[in-house]
């Protein structure tokens, strides 16, 4: 999916990193024991755009591809092959000044996206099986994008549930860089 993505997003020269649960479940399999504790059937993907017409070419080009299907329920989702849903997060020049990103027709769609454009500097670029280059969302800021969510809907326990496992593993995540670049924190 991410190579048949990351074509049609190229031919457009959108850069996109990969965020939520599958960007959490990167970093939580680097290690056997901070694994994720709940698995997850969606991907989502932080697309940085200029404008809204950009949005609405993409979707129609990856729908075109005939490896993607439109939700008509909501405009930023698509099913890859019918099967794995995936939901395209505009952020970048297509923001107003207060963080909100206006979707136009053919359906009017209103998202507020703070904190994906802070998170793209930082994102990191992994390498999978057969040459596939990817960006994905550094686990900081999932935790970030995760209490923001929260903030927005307190009903999302799952979003602290998944902070208190980040944070109750982050030095088995991390062990290596700490001791290597953050050795004098560890006799503070």
């Amino acid at each position: 999916m991410l190579k048949d993505m990351g074509a049609i997003l190229a031919e457009f020269e959108v850069d996109f990193y990969v965020v939520g649960a599958i960007a959490r479940d990167y970093h939580l399999s680097a290690k056997e024991e901070t694994a994720a504790l709940r698995k997850t059937n969606d991907v989502d993907l932080a697309i940085m755009l200029n404008d809204a017409g950009q949005f609405n070419q993409i979707k129609d080009a990856l729908i075109a591809s005939g490896n993607f299907t439109a939700d008509d329920s909501e405009h930023i989702k698509l099913y890859y092959k019918k099967g794995m849903e995936v939901d395209l997060l505009p952020f970048g020049k297509i923001e107003s000044a207060n963080g909100f990103v206006f979707l136009k027709p053919p359906n009017m769609f209103t998202l507020n996206m703070p904190g994906f454009k802070e998170i793209y500097p930082f994102v990191e670029e992994v390498v999978f099986e057969g040459n596939l280059s990817v960006k994905v969302c550094p686990v900081e800021g999932i935790v970030i994008l995760k209490l923001i969510a929260y903030y927005d809907r307190p009903s999302r326990t799952k979003d602290i549930t998944d902070i208190e496992h980040i944070i109750a593993v982050y030095f088995e995540l991390c062990d290596e860089n700490i001791y290597e670049e953050h050795f004098d924190v560890m006799e503070l």
